[in-house]
């Protein structure tokens, strides 16, 4: 509610609330008493016509945004729906075993059950912003960081995504501005190199891919790192007595470590 009031002003912040709750918005009295619709249930067509007149003074006074706070209800979604407004937020099962709400919400955003409940009301809110196309809402931002002769790789694969929230900030960070956006980061996923050794500075969960060499010898110690490797006989191939350099031409040891392999440590480390 605070959020909303301070990007849209509290003049501009309804709520619609049972009779019985709405006790707990006087105390809060962060919203204007005018601006409370109150819905009795003390018998259906009490409640009917409660419902009737709140949809109808939303509609007169204009109201351009609903939040939908309930859980999976289709009633509520329904009555969203007849306000008429054109921005609709709610939580949406997607793949989930719970009543499907169809598409009477234009800002679709999957609930998390690992999710404290307070941040997915508050994501609600801040889903207003997000493109109504973007599916599920909200989603996470994608930054690929490494040196200045990357960029260009870099800038490849946010070709390739094709996504408004994936950046491109290779060779434009400094060490301090990397370390920095570690602590700010739920995952980094790396190969074998120092980005894996700095994020153990920080709390970020470090996923680090290895090869040619083994987390014997160079995982992370410190911080939440996560080494993935094939394990292969042949593997690790380099080492201080043969110069770090290895015969071989093909990299399977890399390509053993699967996508899903590193997608399944990332929703671990999320969750």
């Amino acid at each position: 509610m605070l959020e909303a009031i301070k990007n849209y002003g509290r003049q501009n912040v309804f709520f619609c609330v049972f009779e019985e709750n709405k006790a707990i918005l006087d105390v809060l009295d962060i919203i204007p008493s005018d601006n409370i619709f109150v819905v009795r249930c003390s018998d259906i067509f009490v409640f009917s016509r409660d419902i009737l007149k709140s949809i109808g003074l939303a509609r007169r006074i204009g109201i351009d945004a609903t939040i939908d706070m309930e859980f999976f209800s289709r009633a509520s979604a329904i009555i969203s729906y007849l306000i008429g407004a054109p921005c609709r937020v709610g939580l949406h099962r997607f793949n989930s075993e719970t009543p499907y709400r169809g598409n009477l919400l234009t800002h679709r955003v999957q609930y998390n059950p690992y999710l404290h409940t307070a941040k997915m009301y508050l994501l609600l809110v801040k889903a207003l912003e997000m493109d109504q196309q973007d599916l599920p809402l909200p989603t996470s931002t994608l930054i690929i960081t490494g040196t200045a002769s990357e960029r260009e790789s870099g800038r490849s694969i946010c070709r390739e995504i094709a996504s408004p929230r994936v950046f491109n900030l290779a060779g434009e960070t400094t060490m301090k501005e990397l370390l920095t956006l570690y602590t700010m980061a739920d995952v980094l996923v790396t190969n074998d190199s120092g980005p894996g050794h700095f994020a153990s500075l920080t709390d970020v969960h470090n996923i680090v891919l290895l090869g040619p060499e083994t987390p014997r010898l160079f995982g992370a110690i410190g911080g939440n790192h996560h080494c993935l490797s094939a394990s292969l006989a042949c593997s690790p191939c380099v080492n201080v007595y043969n110069h770090r350099f290895s015969p071989c031409k093909n990299n399977r040891c890399m390509e053993a470590i699967s996508v899903d392999r590193v997608l399944n440590v990332i929703k671990k480390c999320i969750g």
